[in-house]
Parts: C-alpha cells; sequence; structure tokens
C-alpha cells in the first residue's frame, strides 16, 4: 500500500513538471499571420498615457489598411546597403552601424556560435533590412531613418584594423541632418569586455517633445513559436515585480504603453536585448507591425542618454549592466534553490570540463543531500510492509469503515509507524527538483554543450536516431528503471 502511495506521488511530481513546462514556461502558439506590408512604427506622442492603455503609433496605419495608404518614408534594402556602415569589433562583439539612420545592422557575439559546429556567429540582429533597423532616434512621429549621418568623432578604437578593434571603451559620434528636426547627434559607447551599449541623442529641435530610442526585432509569425525557445518580453516595475507579455497577445499597430519600469527586455531563452530605465522608472512602449516588434523608450527633451544591453542571459555579464537586470534568468519561483545548484553545476564543470559529468554529479549531490530523507521513506515503508498482515486481519475482523480506522490507527501507534512516512520526505524534495529543473532549463551554460556518444547538445532534447527515427532513449532507460 505505502508503495503505491510513493509511486503515487513520484507520478504525480512528474505530471506537475510537465504540465508546469508546457503552460507557464510556455507560451501559447502563435496565430498565423497575413502577410502584409511592415511599415515603420512611430514614436510616442509625448503625452504618458494611464498604465496599460494603448494608442495608434504616429507613424503607423491602421491594421489591415492597403499598402498604398501606409507610410512610405522608409529607408529601403539598397539605400542602407549603399550608404556605408562602420564595423566595430571588441571581445565579445562585432558591431555594424549603418550610417543611414545610424542603427544596427547585424552585432554577433564573438563567444556564440550560430548552430552547433558551425563557424557562423550568433546574430542578435534578426532583418533582413526590410524592416526598420534597432537603435531609431525619435521625436514624436519623426524619425532619423533616412538621416545619412557621417562620423564626426571615433576614439577607442585600433583605426589599423579593418573591424575597428577597440583598444577600450569605444565612442563614436554620428551628425546628420533631418528636414524637420535640423540637426540631430547620435553618440554611441560600446564596452571592450562586455555586452552593454550606451547612446545619446542630441536634436537641435525637439520642439519640446522627449526623444525616444527604439530597439526592433523580426518574428515571423507563420506559425507556432518554438515551444522550448520561446522569444517574449520581460519587464521589471518599479515595484521589483517581474512579468511577460507573449508577442502573440500584442495588438497590431498600436503601441502599449508601460510607465514606471525598471527595465523591459525582448529574448528568448538564452539572449536578451534590454533598454534599462533610471532609477525611478521609465516609460516603455511596445509596438507590433506583423512579424516586427518595436520596444522603445522615451528620455528627456532635446538631449537624452539610454543604456541597453544586447547579449546572452550569462549572470555576470547582467550584473555589470546592473538595474538588477540578472533577473532576466528567470528561474521561476524557486530561484532561491535554483541560483546556488547552478552555481554548484559551474563548480563542477570547472573541475571536470564537462556540463554532462557536471549535471551528473549536481544530482548526486541532491540526493546525497537528502539521503537521510529517502532512508526515512524507505524505512517507513518497510515498516508498513512488516505490518501489512495484520492489516489484513484488521480488514476481515471490522466490516464498520469507523471500527477499522480505529483499529488501523491503533496498530499504528503499537507498532511505531507513520503512515505519512513514506510520502512526506519525497514531498519535501519536490520544491528542490523543481529549482534544479530550471536551472538547467535556462542554463545558457549547456548551450551547444556535448556530453558523450549521441548526446552533442545538452540543451536540446536527447535522442538517438536509429534508422532515421528520434528515439529519445534516456528517457526510455529511465521509465524501465522506474518500473
Amino acid at each position: 500500500m505505502e508503495d503505491k502511495r510513493t509511486a503515487f506521488a513520484i507520478l504525480l511530481s512528474i505530471i506537475i513538471v510537465m504540465v508546469y513546462t508546457q503552460t507557464v514556461l510556455t507560451p501559447p502558439p502563435q496565430p498565423t499571420q497575413n502577410s502584409a506590408a511592415v511599415q515603420q512604427p512611430g514614436g510616442p506622442a509625448g503625452s504618458v498615457p494611464p498604465v496599460g492603455s494603448v494608442q495608434q503609433p504616429p507613424g503607423m496605419a491602421p491594421s489591415g489598411a492597403p499598402a498604398s495608404q501606409q507610410a512610405t518614408f522608409r529607408a529601403t534594402p539598397e539605400q542602407i546597403s549603399n550608404s556605408g556602415s562602420i564595423s566595430i569589433a571588441s571581445d565579445t562583439t562585432l558591431t555594424e552601424i549603418s550610417l543611414l539612420g545610424g542603427r544596427v545592422k547585424s552585432r554577433r557575439l564573438l563567444h556564440y556560435a550560430e548552430t552547433q559546429g558551425s563557424d557562423g556567429k550568433l546574430d542578435m540582429i534578426d532583418n533582413d533590412l526590410n524592416h526598420p533597423l534597432p537603435l531609431g532616434l525619435y521625436v514624436g512621429p519623426q524619425s532619423d531613418e533616412l538621416v545619412q549621418y557621417s562620423i564626426t568623432s571615433a576614439t577607442g578604437l585600433d583605426s589599423q584594423s579593418p573591424r575597428n578593434v577597440l583598444t577600450e571603451s569605444a565612442q563614436i559620434v554620428l551628425t546628420g541632418q533631418h528636414p524637420v528636426l535640423g540637426t540631430i547627434s547620435k553618440t554611441i559607447v560600446l564596452n571592450r569586455s562586455d555586452y552593454r551599449i550606451t547612446v545619446t541623442g542630441e536634436v537641435a529641435q525637439a520642439q519640446g517633445i522627449p526623444i525616444s530610442l527604439e530597439w526592433t526585432h523580426v518574428i515571423p509569425l507563420t506559425g507556432e513559436t518554438a515551444r522550448l525557445d520561446p522569444w517574449q518580453f520581460t519587464l521589471l516595475d518599479s515595484n521589483d515585480k517581474l512579468s511577460k507579455v507573449v508577442p502573440s497577445s500584442l495588438p497590431t499597430a498600436v503601441w502599449t504603453d508601460h510607465p514606471g519600469l525598471r527595465w523591459f527586455s525582448f529574448g528568448d531563452r538564452y539572449f536578451t536585448s534590454a533598454l534599462l530605465g533610471n532609477n525611478t522608472g521609465s516609460l516603455f512602449k511596445i509596438g507590433r507591425a506583423d512579424s516586427l516588434f518595436s520596444l522603445q523608450q522615451t528620455g528627456d527633451v532635446g538631449r537624452a542618454t539610454f543604456n541597453l544591453y544586447s547579449g546572452p542571459k550569462e549572470k555576470a555579464e547582467l550584473l555589470k549592466a546592473g538595474g538588477d537586470l540578472k533577473r532576466a534568468i528567470d528561474l521561476g519561483f524557486f530561484t532561491f534553490l535554483a541560483d546556488p545548484l547552478l552555481s554548484l553545476l559551474r563548480f563542477f564543470n570547472g573541475i571536470f570540463g564537462n556540463y554532462g559529468i557536471a549535471i551528473i554529479l549536481l544530482t548526486l549531490s541532491v540526493k546525497l543531500a537528502f539521503y537521510p530523507l529517502t532512508a526515512a521513506s524507505f524505512k517507513s515503508m518497510q515498516k508498513m510492509q512488516e505490518i501489512q498482515p495484520e492489516m489484513q486481519r484488521l480488514r476481515e475482523k471490522h466490516k464498520d469503515a469507523t471500527e477499522l480506522n480505529q483499529a488501523v490507527m491503533e496498530l499504528y501507534k503499537r507498532k511505531g509507524v507513520n503512515p505519512l512516512g513514506g510520502c512526506l520526505p519525497v514531498l519535501v524534495q519536490i520544491p528542490v527538483f523543481f529549482g534544479l529543473y530550471n536551472a538547467l532549463l535556462q542554463s545558457i551554460e549547456l548551450r551547444h554543450q556535448p556530453f558523450a556518444f549521441w548526446i552533442h547538445d545538452l540543451s536540446s532534447p536527447e535522442k538517438l536516431v536509429i534508422a532515421g527515427i528520434p528515439v529519445p532513449l534516456m528517457i526510455i532507460i529511465m521509465g524501465l528503471t522506474m518500473i
């Protein structure tokens, strides 16, 4: 009887983990979108609407409007390609900035491959130049997308290198002319050893309207977003409350306002781009035009400075960015357990140089720590087995349920048996295993890390291909050992 209870408790725990993964950690399926012309999201109109309100961006036509009625002041891919650019290489990134619009064409992370085994580096900019590039400046509906910038100053670069390698923090000052806003200056600061970006925009004729900075990303909504690696917005408000916004939940051709935030990020399980607010919180907006998603932050009038982070969800790097951005690594409700488990995982990998071995040692360490509880559980189960003959006799003797229950409780008391002694130690361990699960799920260190034999990527589902058929061999082995 007690064996069945323990088995049921373990089975229930597995079901809870599966349901939690599919419902909480995974956004709902993305709806299929009809193709339509994508237009440029405009900036905020200067006034701050109430929390959660939406408004139509000044530069964006109503959803479903014919292409002829939509904004036409877009930079074409040919214009962007022919306008010139500057490449800047640091220890961590290779960033290319277009001189048309002063926007980021690509930002490759030098320590992270695009796909396992490839030489190509992962690009934080997912854009085919048919959509507005990130790092755009706005003053109301006016943007710098068609401003032809020139480099007026560049410091901290090794000019002898074709890739302009950073010798320290680099500062690039771009200056251009806007037909309405007059002279626009955009100063971009990149650090040599981390993933931070600082942008300062200065507009001669801001006309009392605050400057905004926009970061864009393209997600083709042609089907369901990857369930194991979904894209989502994450925000941290001034009350330290963490929230998420699923891209498919955003209405098209409107801005959704989120004032008073500490930071707002957009990314997947392992990488993120974040705009950081000031100490008192800032106004952020999210916009959507079909597959184009825009994250915009409002600064000051005339001259505004913005702090960004665009890189991996690696704790040490997020700490450098400040603003408690480390919480972009969402370890769930049991963060207080998952965080030390991740530290122990890194410790074991530092010794053996293999995250597969580190996971095994981490699991064994957790099991060893809970050995007293496990032993108590087995001891209680053994006592329950020993009194089963007497239990059976009591069932035969007492047909009344109340009398049977009283007799059974007296038997438990006489034999010193706790009927819950087998289940409670297992239930106590469940939060720890939730923490371990989240730690392994969110750990960027496991990305593209091989273990042994057919297991080449510890961050992906394990499958052994037999005769062209992927077989989850480890899951099968686990099930057989449990049986």
